[in-house]
């Protein structure tokens, strides 16, 4: 099963629509399922999609208060990420 594929019923019969911020939210037309998917980066020099993510700036926890007493605590990265192009070598910065 590819990431275009219905993860409930394995249909290929999928519509996508471009969410603020980048995320990609995904329709399974034959049963109807719901899913998000951010997409790929690409190359801003060569435009290939052969990228590694190799550093991202800011940590925010999904609840702070949770968190005071629990560094283990949930959260996710915002602010931007560094990738690296495996084919070109390419250096960049990226916002998400």
């Amino acid at each position: 099963m590819d990431e275009f594929s219905c993860p409930t019923c394995g249909s290929d019969d999928v519509r996508g629509e471009r969410q603020p911020g980048g995320t990609i939210t995904l329709t399974c037309q034959s049963c109807h399922g719901i899913w998000a998917r951010v997409p790929k980066p690409s190359c801003p020099r060569c435009g290939k999609s052969d990228v590694e993510e190799y550093g991202r700036e800011d940590w925010a926890y999904d609840d702070p208060d949770a968190a005071k007493g629990n560094p283990q605590a949930s959260g996710h990265h915002v602010g931007a990420g560094t990738f690296r192009c495996r084919r070109c070598h390419h250096t960049w910065a990226q916002s998400r």
